[in-house]
């Protein structure tokens, strides 16, 4: 706080303060606990007087932190805010703090706008089957009974279309909306209970934090759909690592090249076998090969290739106008120059040209992918619904260094596995019937 004062008092260019400040400014914030917290309080109130900050506006909850599942043991208080100081307060005149509602922490998130907050319209994305409707426990039994009996295939796979559509609006649910509900109402009964501890409110809290971890579950899967990858693969960390490969040659700048690893004659049957095979080569050496462009009318075809740290993301454009292009702290995109060409031939096979073998990066360490027995540990304990949280530390205790990405990434490939299988075993006693 010494500090904050002494920085405060020297500084005239305009700046914002946000966070838990573990203190409140009246005994009015705060619900349960010591009740003796007038001295504390001025003291607070004189150090943001001392520092000449204001206190952006709020809409939300009252309190930003909650603890306790029952009237009894329910604390609450506004221990988060943001403060600024006067030249930020003129720049940004209509700034805004919304109090998020507390999910996973007893926190709340603070979301601050210099601009204030605008109404959002909601868009209902076209319908599309989703690999999240297998979580339904329902969902089996439906497709069965809704399969038609007569009529050739399109049009009964259109009829069951239809079916399932009218079973996600009236039944399944728009996994977004419900996400949105369930984080409203949340939001609603932590802003009641800010200002009373009322017994069915915390119940009710709890009841509706449970199904949101469900809804999540659900949206983790759909997004996991959607994203299309082909290929992952376990230990993209923030560690510094380096793997010295007999096949891998360092070049002065930092550069690996690896072109002899995909340097071939070899004819590819056709553009997924070619795509299949390169992957293939770079498997062994941890390359990872992602698709960048097809243009399936240029020629006979050509399909670029490239490393899966190819792209590098810059941050947004910053408040006073300019631009930066400095990447996001900690992103693992590197723009990485390497790039492999797939051409196709007029006969419909395919072959490979090394464009630039170059790597600009260190290649991921074999002791960075997972073994199958930590694999299995992780399907076992999310099978006995135990948290990812809770899954990282119970792995750390066991001196297991595992990153949360991964877990995340081993159980969506379990649920899209056993989605396929289950789609697959429907499928087939569709058209038996």
């Amino acid at each position: 706080m010494t500090e904050l004062e002494s920085f405060a008092r020297s500084n005239n260019r305009p700046w914002m303060l946000a966070g838990d400040f573990n203190e409140t400014r009246s005994i009015n914030e705060r619900h349960g606990g010591d009740q003796n917290m007038a001295r504390r309080c001025d003291r607070f109130n004189n150090w943001i007087e001392n520092c000449e900050l204001i206190e952006l506006a709020i809409t939300g909850s009252l309190h930003t932190w909650a603890r306790g599942n029952s009237v009894e043991t329910r604390q609450s208080a506004r221990l988060d805010r943001a403060l600024c100081n006067a030249n930020w307060g003129t720049m940004f005149e209509e700034a805004m703090v919304k109090h998020l509602p507390a999910i996973a922490s007893d926190h709340c998130p603070l979301l601050i706008s210099p601009n204030g907050f605008a109404p959002l319209n909601s868009i209902n994305r076209p319908f599309r089957f989703q690999a999240c409707w297998m979580t339904h426990e329902n969902f089996k039994e439906f497709v069965d009974t809704s399969w038609p009996s007569n009529g050739i295939f399109p049009t009964r796979h259109e009829e069951l279309s239809r079916r399932l559509k009218e079973w996600n609006d009236h039944t399944f649910g728009n996994i977004f909306r419900q996400k949105r509900n369930l984080i409203a109402r949340i939001s609603g009964c932590q802003r009641e209970l800010s200002k009373a501890r009322l017994k069915h409110l915390i119940k009710l809290e709890a009841k509706l934090r449970k199904e949101l971890e469900e809804i999540l579950a659900r949206e983790e899967l759909l997004w996991y759909q959607k994203s299309h990858m082909e290929f992952i693969t376990d230990g993209d960390r923030n560690t510094s690592y380096f793997h010295e490969d007999d096949d891998l040659e360092a070049f002065p700048e930092g550069l690996i090249d690896t072109s002899r690893l995909f340097n071939t004659n070899l004819i590819f049957q056709s553009r997924l076998h070619l795509i299949s095979e390169v992957r293939k080569m770079g498997k062994p050496h941890n390359i990872v090969i992602r698709l960048r462009t097809h243009h399936p009318k240029r020629r006979h075809g050509i399909q670029w290739l490239m490393c899966d740290r190819s792209i590098k993301y810059y941050n947004r454009t910053k408040l006073d106008g300019t631009s930066s292009d400095q990447p996001f702290t900690g992103s693992k995109k590197c723009r990485c120059p390497f790039s492999l060409k797939g051409v196709g031939q007029a006969d419909g096979t395919w072959t490979l040209e090394v464009r630039n073998g170059f790597h600009n990066h260190a290649i991921r360490s074999k002791d960075t992918i997972l073994d199958q027995e930590t694999k299995e540990t992780i399907l076992s304990m999310t099978a006995s619904k135990i948290s990812v949280s809770n899954i990282l530390i119970e792995l750390g205790n066991r001196k297991i260094d595992v990153a949360a990405k991964q877990v995340y990434n081993i159980r969506a490939r379990e649920i899209s596995a056993s989605w396929k299988r289950v789609s697959i075993t429907s499928s087939l006693h569709a058209l038996e019937t």
